[in-house]
């Protein structure tokens, strides 16, 4: 689990127990089973397991709330990883190694490409490896990505002809004005 999740977790969980708590303790103190000294107590038909239920109710709530802040404590982090399987064995590559590799041969193909166009030595890249995505996700974000291309177009398409139109106009004014001027 992210550590910002944990984070919103944990103080979710906590705001809970804030509120049930002290209200098991209140009802703690009437939990002497002489249950018409109660106010809750007057409501009919459920009054007489009015504090009951508001007790054991909370009990079992604040037993899975803190039940639910161990779980959140101790969940392990997620990683993506890779397994590599072949007749040698398997090879497990984490993502930042992955990413480091991929890095370097970024920086290692800019610095040939500029070296061979330029005849210059390049003396730093800097390189940020944002996401790795598998083939899956891949496809889906490059049909987003298309989508994204042809709605770019379609709008300069659109404002490429409003501008001619804007054209046209002015240069039609400009010769109605100097066809009325001689």
């Amino acid at each position: 689990m992210a550590t910002g999740k944990k984070i919103i977790l944990i103080i979710l969980d906590l705001l809970l127990l804030t509120l049930v708590l002290p209200m098991t303790w209140d009802y703690y103190n009437f939990m002497e089973y002489d249950w018409m000294t109660t106010t809750s107590s007057n409501i009919p038909f459920i009054g007489k397991y009015m504090t009951d239920y508001l007790f054991w109710g909370n009990i079992v709530l604040t037993v899975i709330l803190i039940l639910a802040l161990i779980v959140i404590l101790f969940y392990p982090l997620t990683y993506m990883d890779v397994q590599l399987t072949s007749n040698n064995g398997d090879l497990t590559l984490k993502k930042s190694a992955i990413e480091g590799f991929v890095g370097e041969k970024i920086k290692e193909v800019i610095r040939k490409e500029v070296a061979a166009m330029t005849e210059l030595d390049v003396v730093e890249v800097n390189v940020t490896v944002t996401d790795i995505k598998t083939k899956e996700q891949q496809k889906d974000d490059d049909v987003s990505i298309q989508d994204r291309v042809t709605s770019a177009a379609q709008t300069t398409g659109k404002f490429t002809s409003e501008q001619v139109d804007k054209v046209k106009d002015k240069v039609e004014d400009s010769t109605d004005k100097e066809a009325r001027v001689k």
